[in-house]
């Protein structure tokens, strides 16, 4: 719309609509004609404006502006062209007003070299050129900005239905979770469908290009987001939106496993990618803890990892030869974990009485960890070149046929090599982050792991280790048990005695119910509090031994079960036995009527006489008298050598009266 007032615009007013009929510009009047009524009224241009500007009168007729805006923030290409013209323009302008023509200021600049506003040079166009520059200057200015972003194709090659075609079958098979096809075969197949459905000619193809530039514009611009399984994908395309800055030493701790990429010699064999669990200090990125363990790793591991952190290491390197003279020890603030099993038990949950926060991150999502993470790679890439190391061109496990040929490592060698690259090597690299860090700061804390500690010690008060008894508190699972004379406590299915029972016994009485400590990890032992002072008594397991392995509950209980299968199922003849005593058993009683039953106990003694007896006969029989014996025996004295039954008198034997126990008799 024109900023000025023309003839036949309309004007809207409170009385109608108004055409603008003539302006009379010597007397400064406007005529107006109503178009409802026909009407013709008069009013100054000072009026109308006024008017205008109040709001009560209101331009209607809609006469677009004419015009172009070029941004060049986003074309440095086209700024840089628009500063040659500009240049050209004006250095040809200079000529001409000295009296030179058109035609000799183009020749007279030919082959020289003309200097932009930003001091750059550059060769003098073309004579043709020179003359467009010499009348887009003329004409318009802004025609002397080469438009760049009108050259190409106007018209879209392909129709919407390609387009909807690839978006698709983006959709379908190659937007989903480990798909197989890739761009190019997606391109591919896509062709032959398209060719199919008559959507582009026979000679046509749909280029990789293509279907990328369609994928990225209108799908999503990270082509693999949804290819990736969702667990990878966590820490694979998670944004670093802001950095981890530890205040100062043990605020932040974090602990994490790693499978080792190398073979180690055991007993049984060759063993394949050990489990080392370390932890590390976020703030000086010193280590901590670590843990080297055959088997995959339990909360007993994640508890012994710890309490290395926690407590003073010297002893430790003295056994394995270490050269540090760092001692990193005392209790954590925050100690950051994953979701494994192995840190979701009870005993972890513990160790918030001691004062340590536990923060468990979701799986594979090691941006929630990255001073651990970083120290693995470090880790690996350093002892690469062991023998044993399976590690290739940055792969695990690329060489493993060739590595099980090298001299292999024990344990414990292997143990020694990790914990001196940590305390002989890694404490005394250079960190990048403390490097970038602390340019503008005037007091330097240190660049490497080791210099960042001792400083820290310097000016920060460090936490000292908790103390032992609260730790050993945090190590062992509380039950509550019967304390038995007999069985002692039974956690489990095992029953604990032991010398200490009695002593129990004797402090909390007989079936008294009782507080027990107890290490999951260890079957061996269980400990109950001394009644007056508190302090654990140890009660033994009752199937062990000196010998017997230090195995877990849940271990010895499998292996109990083991041992319980071996048996195998009933043979016939026992499977008969109990179908035959379940017969007999469920047979119905005989029963007796009239005549007054004997008492228990004078049929059971009636019983067991009469069993007397023929045991007797029987070792008659068995042994009998000698011939011999019988003929030298003994001559009686009476007449008689026998005597009949009949002539054995009977007597009468009276019994006493039974009383019961506290009662009277009558």
């Amino acid at each position: 719309m024109s900023s000025y007032l023309r003839r036949d615009e309309k004007l809207l007013t409170p009385d109608g609509i108004y055409s603008v009929c003539s302006i009379q510009s010597d007397s400064e009047r406007v005529e107006l004609m109503n178009q409802s009524t026909g009407g013709r009224h008069y009013a100054t241009i000072a009026a109308l404006r006024c008017e205008l500007s109040n709001g009560n009168w209101k331009r209607i007729s809609v006469n677009p502006i004419t015009g172009e805006t070029v941004d060049l923030t986003n074309n440095p290409k086209a700024r840089r062209r628009q500063q040659f013209n500009i240049a050209v323009l004006d250095r040809l302008k200079a000529l001409m007003r000295n009296g030179s023509s058109a035609a000799e200021a183009i020749r007279a600049l030919q082959g020289t070299t003309i200097e932009t506003g930003d001091g750059s040079t550059k060769m003098m166009c073309s004579e043709r050129t020179a003359y467009r520059i010499l009348r887009d200057g003329a004409e318009n200015p802004l025609k002397l900005i080469p438009a760049y972003a009108a050259r190409g194709n106007h018209v879209p090659r392909y129709s919407e239905s390609v387009k909807e075609l690839i978006l698709s079958a983006t959709e379908a098979v190659y937007a989903v979770k480990k798909s197989k096809i890739q761009i190019n075969g997606l391109a591919k197949h896509l062709t032959s469908v398209a060719i199919q459905r008559g959507l582009i000619p026979q000679d046509k193809t749909l280029s990789r290009e293509l279907i990328k530039n369609v994928v990225v514009a209108h799908w999503n611009p990270d082509l693999d987001y949804k290819r990736l399984d969702p667990r990878i994908a966590r820490s694979a395309k998670a944004v670093a939106k802001n950095r981890i800055v530890p205040g100062a030493p043990m605020h932040r701790v974090e602990q994490d496993t790693v499978h080792l990429p190398v073979l180690v010699k055991t007993a049984e064999g060759i063993l394949q990618n050990p489990y080392l669990m370390v932890s590390v200090d976020c703030y000086s990125s010193v280590p901590l803890g670590w843990r080297l363990v055959p088997t995959p790793v339990t909360a007993e591991d994640t508890l012994e990892c710890i309490e290395v952190g926690l407590f003073s290491k010297k002893k430790r390197f003295d056994q394995l030869g270490i050269n540090c003279e760092l001692d990193p020890c005392g209790q954590f603030l925050d100690l950051h974990l994953d979701n494994g099993s192995e840190n979701r038990t009870e005993r972890i949950n513990e160790l918030n009485t001691l004062g340590i926060n536990i923060t468990r991150a979701p799986a594979h999502s090691g941006h929630m960890k990255p001073f651990v993470e970083r120290l693995h790679k470090s880790l690996k890439i350093a002892l690469e070149g062991l023998p044993g190391f399976t590690r290739f061109e940055g792969e695990d496990g690329a060489r493993t046929e060739e590595a099980k040929k090298d001299e292999l490592m024990t344990l414990e060698q292997l143990e020694r090599w990790i914990v001196r690259f940590f305390f002989e090597r890694w404490i005394h690299q250079s960190i990048e982050r403390f490097i970038t860090a602390d340019y503008l700061l005037d007091q330097n804390m240190g660049v490497t792991p080791a210099q960042r500690w001792k400083m820290a010690e310097e000016h920060f008060p460090t936490p000292l280790p908790p103390n032992r008894e609260s730790w050993v508190q945090i190590r062992f699972l509380t039950r509550t048990a019967s304390l038995s004379n007999k069985t002692g406590v039974s956690i489990d299915g095992f029953r604990f005695r032991g010398d200490n029972l009695a002593i129990l016994i004797g402090q909390y009485g007989p079936n008294a119910d009782v507080t027990v400590r107890y290490n999951p990890s260890d079957y061996r032992f269980v400990y109950v509090p001394d009644k007056n002072t508190a302090e654990l008594i140890m009660l033994v397991n009752a199937e062990v031994t000196e010998q017997t392995p230090a195995f877990s509950f849940s271990e010895a209980k499998a292996r109990r079960n083991h041992v319980r299968g071996l048996a195998g199922p009933l043979p016939a003849v026992a499977k008969q036995f109990e179908l035959d005593l379940a017969q007999a058993s469920l047979a119905a009683p005989v029963r007796h009527s009239g005549g007054r039953k004997k008492g228990h106990r004078e049929e059971q003694k009636a019983i067991r006489d009469t069993l007397k007896l023929a045991a007797a006969v029987d070792r008659a029989h068995t042994t009998p008298i000698p011939r011999a014996a019988r003929e030298s025996g003994a001559q009686t004295d009476s007449n008689d050598s026998f005597i009949t039954d009949d002539s054995i008198p009977t007597f009468s034997v009276e019994k006493r009266p039974t009383q019961k126990s506290g009662g009277t008799s009558t």
